[in-house]
């Protein structure tokens, strides 16, 4: 569970800003790029993403996720990140995006 302190609007904007940043920066495509070649060599990774993942490429339909988001602090590594289809990652951005607006 994350503990969050109530922040105001110009806060919220100034973690929103950071956090398109961060995911522009190099280190942070690079750290996406070798969780998604990992993630090719895994049992779970089904056969018809592999073509892309081994290239550091999200596949057609997927987004590459933070579980703790960047702009809570979470850190910019494989291990805090994970594969999910466009619609699922709507979801769980809505859920985040309303939690930090309250």
């Amino acid at each position: 569970m994350f503990l969050r302190k109530i922040m105001s609007r110009e806060e919220l904007v100034q973690r929103q800003m950071e956090y398109q940043r961060l995911l522009s920066l190099p280190a942070c495509r690079e750290a996406r790029a070798e969780f998604l070649r990992e993630f090719a060599e895994s049992h779970r990774c089904p056969g018809w993403m592999k073509q892309w993942l081994r290239q550091g490429i999200t596949p057609p339909g997927y987004l590459v996720d933070h579980l703790r988001p960047l702009s809570w602090g979470g850190p910019n590594e494989p291990l805090n990140m994970r594969l999910l289809d466009i619609d699922m990652y709507n979801l769980h951005q809505d859920k985040w995006w309303r939690y930090d607006n309250g």
